[in-house]
C-alpha cells in the first residue's frame, strides 16, 4: 500500500536537524518544502505499487500490449478480443493454457472453441506380432498422423480456422494432423 505524502512529509522533517533553524511543523516553510518532495516520494510510492499489479496478466491495465507482445497475441487466426477484460482473458488463457499429449486435451481444446464432441482418431504402421492379418501395410510414417473430425452445425459462426491455428500450433511438432469437418 503506498504511503501519504504527509507521512514522507513527517518523515522528511523527522530527518532535519534540531534546532530553530529548521522547524518540524508542518504548515512553516521548511515544512511546505518538505512537502513538495514528498508528494513526490507518494507518487513513485504509487507507481511501484502499480508495478506490482501490471507484473500479473491479470491485472495489467497500461503493460497489456507488452503482455500481448510476450504471448504472441493478438493471433492472426483468432479474432482479436474487444474490451479490456476480455483481453486480458485472451492473453491469460494464451499464458496458462496447458495441452497433454493425449486426445482428450485436444478435444477439450476443440470443445473450449464451441465445438463438442469432437473425435480423434490415429492412424498406426504395421507392426510384426501387434497388427492382424489384413491390416494396411503402410511406410511407418502414418504412426504420426492424427484424424481430427469435427461436427459442427451448419451456419457455424465460430470460425473454423481459429480451431485448426489452436490445435497445430499446440501439437507436437513431429505429428501430422488433419481435419475432417461433418456438417449437421
Amino acid at each position: 500500500m503506498a504511503r501519504t505524502a504527509e507521512a514522507y512529509q513527517e518523515e522528511l522533517l523527522a530527518l532535519l536537524p534540531p534546532g530553530k533553524a529548521f522547524p518540524r511543523d508542518t504548515a512553516s516553510v521548511t515544512g511546505q518544502v518538505a512537502l513538495g518532495f514528498a508528494d513526490e516520494f507518494a507518487r513513485l510510492d504509487g507507481r511501484a505499487d502499480d508495478l506490482i499489479e501490471e507484473a500479473d496478466p491479470r491485472t495489467t491495465d497500461e503493460m497489456l500490449p507488452d503482455w500481448e507482445g510476450f504471448a504472441g497475441l493478438p493471433d492472426p487466426a483468432i479474432p482479436r478480443p474487444i474490451g479490456l477484460p476480455a483481453r486480458r482473458a485472451a492473453l491469460q488463457d494464451r499464458l496458462i493454457e496447458i495441452v497433454g499429449q493425449n486426445a482428450s486435451d485436444y478435444i477439450d481444446l476443440i470443445a473450449r472453441y464451441g465445438y463438442p464432441g469432437a473425435t480423434i482418431s490415429f492412424d498406426s504402421a504395421f507392426v510384426v506380432g501387434v497388427s492382424g492379418a489384413g491390416d494396411p501395410v503402410g511406410d511407418g510414417g502414418v504412426q504420426f498422423w492424427w484424424i481430427v473430425t469435427i461436427t459442427a452445425p451448419i451456419g457455424t459462426v465460430t470460425p473454423i480456422v481459429a480451431v485448426e491455428h489452436a490445435v497445430r500450433r499446440r501439437a507436437p511438432l513431429h505429428t501430422f494432423v488433419t481435419f475432417e469437418y461433418v456438417l449437421v
